[in-house]
Formats: structure tokens, C-alpha cells, sequence
């Protein structure tokens, strides 16, 4: 016996059929992938601040490719979360990686988006898939993690960045942490930038809304909040923490080159006394090593001083 549905039940369960059970993201993946990608250019259409795309610089910097390009700069992430981003060479791409806002996420309406791989010597797209609010794929609802997935299926990098930070206990035979009496006058809050010239600085500004080291031709982006900044010999060094250990030391060229990134832990009780990080000073890099000293205070407590520690590193990347 065949069953008559009325129109209403029908739609329902075609709707039903297809979000559930059927093909769930449009667009086409090719058969045959493209191999050994450096990089990419990323675009945003149809975007502003009350509806972003799934696809932004940050996913973009997760993603696992040497750089990618965006409105004129170069993106170059580093092995460790880091990024530096180059306003003096553009770096070349020959794919564009495109993200459409199809509908934005008003009244009961689901923000979709539809991200597209473009061959830029030919103009041809040769993948293209929909992103959409409240999709599970892979057991994540991480909507831009989708995305990096689907362009590792269709642009393949030439290799993956990722590896783990250096940690350095609180003491080894490569560093040492020691801790020097506290000058209770010693200002704190201080200017975070020491030893440069006056063109370099450290400011909140643009995607993502962190702060970042600007010098005129490039800017560096750390994983955690900076500190503090210092040059010397030719050298740049980043000091940035989440929390009052361990930090996290970023060494560069003055030119914009990253060579390292290190944890050290930092000794003492500061986390029971809710101190933070509030300068960085007598920074010096020399004889292959990098030495400063960090100064943590309680900002509950209009910013006691709590404790001083010089901090010394072996960096063999000054070798």
C-alpha cells in the first residue's frame, strides 16, 4: 500500500534527509590533489564586525603552510604559534584561497559561507565546499578547523610547520634563573620596549586584536602577551607570558627573521601571590648568550614589587 504524506511532511523530511543523512556541504573536491604548496592568498568577501569569516587570519595561521599573503603582507608563521608578518615582501602564491559570506547569522537564519580555491594564472576554481554555524565534522565544531582540513585535501603543504617549544626548567646547564633582592622604588609598568631605535614599538592594532611588535618593515605577533622588548647586537628579543611562569622568549634578526622560540621557567611563589609580569629590563645579547632580567608585581595591589629574577640563556642559534 503505497502511503500519501501531505506537502508539509514531505518538505520536512526532504529538509531532514539532506541536513542529516545526505551530502551536507556543497561544492567538489578534486580527485587529484596539488602537491608541495608554500603558501596561499587569503581573501574575505562580504565580511565586517558584526559577521566575520570561519576562515580569518588566525585559523589561517594554524593552517600548515610556510606563509600565506593578505591585503599586501606576508603572514609567516613559526614552528611554535608565533607570527611574523612582513610589510617589505610580498611573498608569491599561485593559489587564492577565496571565503564568501553567502548569509550572515539574523533572526533563526545559520551564518553559511562558501570558501573557494582559485588557480590565480588561470582564474579556474578547482575546489570549493560551504561552511556553515553549528556543523560537526571530525568530532570538532570548530568551523575553521573544517576549513584547513579542506584545503589540506586540496592544496597539500610542502611540509608541516608544527614542532615543540624548547622548555628550560627553572634550571639547567643551558640557563639559569636567579632571583636578586627587589628595590621597592623600582618603577614598574614600565615602557615595554628597551634598547631599540625609535621606529620600533609595541602596539594593539589590526587582526588579531593582540599586541605586536611594529618595526617599519615587519611585525611580530607571539603566542602569549608581551612583556617586554629589547635589542642589542643586531638581535631582537620578545618576552611574553600567559601566566608568571614560564615565559616564553622569542629570539629574531633585526631584520624580521625568527630563530627561536624558548620556555623558562622562572622560580619562586608567584602564582599563589597573583603576580604578574611587569617589565623587562638590562636586557644583552652577547658571547652567544641572551641574558635580562623580569620584574613580577601585584596588581591587585596597585603593582607592589614582589620579585626581581635575572634570567641568562645559552642560544645556540648565535652560533
Amino acid at each position: 500500500m503505497r502511503h500519501r504524506y501531505p506537502l508539509p511532511v514531505l518538505v520536512a523530511l526532504v529538509v531532514a534527509l539532506i541536513y542529516f543523512g545526505g551530502k551536507r556541504t556543497a561544492g567538489h573536491i578534486p580527485s587529484a590533489p596539488i602537491t608541495s604548496v608554500r603558501g596561499f592568498e587569503l581573501v574575505n568577501i562580504g565580511f565586517d564586525s558584526n559577521s566575520l569569516p570561519f576562515f580569518d587570519i588566525g585559523y589561517a595561521q594554524q593552517s600548515p603552510y610556510e606563509y600565506f599573503t593578505h591585503q599586501g603582507e606576508t603572514f609567516i608563521p613559526t614552528r611554535n604559534g608565533s607570527l611574523v608578518i612582513r610589510r617589505d615582501h610580498l611573498e608569491p602564491t599561485a593559489f587564492q584561497v577565496t571565503e564568501k559570506l553567502l548569509r550572515k547569522s539574523e533572526g533563526y537564519g545559520t551564518k553559511r559561507t562558501e570558501i573557494l580555491v582559485t588557480e590565480k594564472s588561470t582564474g579556474k576554481v578547482i575546489a570549493s565546499r560551504e561552511l556553515k554555524d553549528g556543523q560537526i565534522e571530525n568530532q570538532t565544531g570548530w568551523v575553521g578547523d573544517h576549513a584547513i582540513l579542506f584545503l589540506r585535501k586540496v592544496i597539500i603543504p610542502s611540509q608541516m610547520r608544527r614542532a615543540p617549544l624548547k622548555y628550560l626548567g627553572d634550571a639547567t646547564v643551558h640557563s639559569s634563573a636567579e632571583i636578586v633582592p627587589v628595590v621597592t622604588d623600582s618603577g614598574f609598568r614600565k615602557a615595554r620596549v628597551h634598547g631599540c631605535p625609535g621606529n620600533v614599538g609595541v602596539s594593539l592594532e589590526g587582526a588579531p586584536r593582540r599586541l605586536k611588535l611594529n618595526t617599519p618593515s615587519w611585525r611580530f605577533l607571539p603566542a602569549s602577551p608581551i612583556g617586554g622588548v629589547f635589542c642589542s647586537s643586531g638581535y631582537v628579543v620578545v618576552v611574553s607570558s600567559i601566566f608568571p611562569s614560564p615565559l616564553v622568549v622569542d629570539l629574531l634578526t633585526e631584520t624580521g627573521q625568527h630563530l627561536s622560540t624558548t620556555e623558562v621557567g622562572v622560580p619562586g611563589d608567584l602564582l599563589s601571590k597573583n603576580a604578574s609580569l611587569a617589565a623587562v629590563e638590562n636586557g644583552k645579547v652577547e658571547h652567544r648568550s641572551l641574558s635580562f632580567e623580569v620584574q613580577h608585581a601585584v596588581p591587585q595591589r596597585d603593582w607592589v614589587p614582589y620579585q626581581r629574577t635575572r634570567i641568562h640563556l645559552i642560544a645556540p642559534e648565535l652560533e
